[in-house]
């Protein structure tokens, strides 16, 4: 008679007495043929403790069946006392196949140390190299991003068609690809926090592998594997707010430029673009797909701001005048040229080749160039009036949504001091305390999943951090 015991898979059958109360608390099953007869439905007096034979004695008592092994180690008494060697044989199950496994591998890049995309199907089934191996979860991530995630990304479906490619023989793009899958799962999930930490946990482990998959820098055969780490880490650090959030006393929360890893990243990829500018031009990839096209100079064709506008916005933001509760509301100043009139040259093309403008630039001009953009994204809120036909509007969102995402590595030179340090500055807060506002109200619905944390949090942040700069500095009431 047995004991079926419940597991997660098969497990040895273990014995006891009918006196052995776990008996009582699961089923018993037909063993040996004989009937199973509940224990109340018997004499107590008439019941014989039945003799089981052990299974985990030794070889020598085993063969003897009237000799019952007290498994003493050494050596059993009988074993001692006939001076015989006692061998102990554990009783176990006979083997079975071990059942398939549901895993995907990671494969090994190339002896190169690049990442190239397959060539062949062949190539991405390769075997599975050592710590590499992805679980049941890993794999759900996986499904998730090519299923649902990939459509709430920008650039088009072809680029992410390239990312899932090269992931498979990249385990940084592969690491940060179900990074952005966790955190999509997070923000429709909230009340699982796992979501949360294998976010975290796959894009420490992509910053790892980074540093291993592009050992020589970039290079022409790892140009989409570059891109598309980049971008997929933006994503995540756009959808992660924590390190920006610090207490500032009393349960409030403050902002701290330095500790945000967004713009850290931005000022890295603009560093590594501008050296791989000839060969994005040179050869085909997902950055030279990227690159072809400007948000910017649509964007600009479709508000056809005059040059008057841009100059006034930069009067209102100047860096010389003090923050003032009146620069928290968006000015009603959009003079706009009509259609098929040419616009007057706006004033950042007065600044030439300062587009990805660094720290080499001086602070002013980098400050300026921060409110030109930002004067071209808030002449599409709604308070500004700009009007379009559906197919116009559908031609702006898509553009606004890339012009959103990139804002930050613009806006990161702002925050630059004379000794390249991130300073807390609050005029460069004043621009991005309007920056968040826009994102919150243009980038609506799920499908801009990935800025709605930070432009809700930081909005708020940041107007209550600089309504207190107003109270300081200019003695004004909120």
């Amino acid at each position: 008679m047995g004991l079926l015991t419940p597991s997660d898979g098969p497990s040895p059958v273990s014995f006891g007495s009918p006196e052995d109360p776990t008996l009582q608390s699961f089923g018993l099953f037909r063993a040996d043929g004989f009937a199973t007869i509940p224990n109340d439905t018997l004499d107590p007096c008439r019941l014989k403790r039945p003799h089981y034979k052990s299974r985990s004695g030794c070889l020598n008592c085993r063969k003897r069946p009237f000799l019952q092994c007290d498994e003493k180690a050494p050596r059993c008494s009988h074993c001692q006392r006939r001076n015989e060697p006692c061998q102990v044989r554990r009783c176990s199950k006979a083997p079975q196949p071990e059942p398939p496994r549901r895993e995907v591998a990671i494969v090994s890049r190339p002896s190169s140390g690049s990442c190239q995309v397959p060539r062949s199907p062949s190539a991405a089934a390769a075997g599975p190299t050592p710590n590499a191996t992805v679980n049941l979860r890993h794999m759900k991530l996986y499904h998730h991003f090519t299923t649902h995630t990939v459509h709430t990304l920008h650039f088009g479906l072809s680029v992410w068609e390239t990312a899932i490619k090269v992931s498979v023989e990249c385990p940084s793009v592969m690491h940060a690809l179900l990074c952005v899958s966790s955190r999509h799962l997070a923000y429709l999930h909230t009340d699982d926090t796992s979501y949360e930490m294998a976010a975290a946990t796959h894009l420490s482990e992509s910053l790892r592998h980074f540093h291993e998959d592009f050992p020589q820098g970039l290079e022409v055969s790892n140009l989409d594997a570059f891109a598309s780490t980049a971008i997929l880490v933006a994503y995540e650090l756009w959808a992660s707010t924590e390190f920006a959030l610090l207490d500032a006393g009393g349960g409030a929360a403050a902002y701290d430029p330095s500790q945000d890893r967004l713009f850290r990243l931005g000022d890295s990829m603009v560093v590594a673009i501008m050296k791989s500018l000839p060969w994005i031009f040179e050869t085909p990839s997902m950055l030279t797909e990227m690159v072809a096209h400007s948000p910017r100079q649509s964007l600009r064709r479709r508000a056809r701001l005059k040059r008057g506008t841009v100059e006034f916005f930069q009067i209102f933001y100047s860096h010389a005048r003090p923050v003032s509760v009146e620069q928290l509301s968006v000015p009603p100043m959009f003079m706009r040229s009509e259609p098929g009139e040419d616009t007057d040259a706006p004033l950042d093309d007065c600044l030439g080749n300062e587009d990805l403008a660094g720290p080499v630039f001086p602070r002013s001009d980098r400050y300026s160039q921060v409110i030109t953009r930002l004067c071209l994204l808030l002449s599409f809120l709604p308070e500004a009036g700009w009007v379009g036909t559906d197919e116009e509007l559908e031609e702006v969102m898509w553009d606004l949504n890339r012009y959103i995402f990139t804002f930050p590595v613009i806006a990161f030179g702002a925050f630059i001091d004379g000794e390249g340090a991130v300073s807390n500055d609050p005029k460069p807060m004043l621009l991005l305390y309007h920056f968040y506002r826009a994102t919150r109200i243009l980038l609506k619905g799920n499908k801009h999943w990935w800025a709605h944390r930070r432009s809700r949090l930081l909005e708020s942040t940041l107007k209550r951090s600089l309504l207190s700069e107003c109270i300081i500095n200019c003695g004004e009431e909120a």
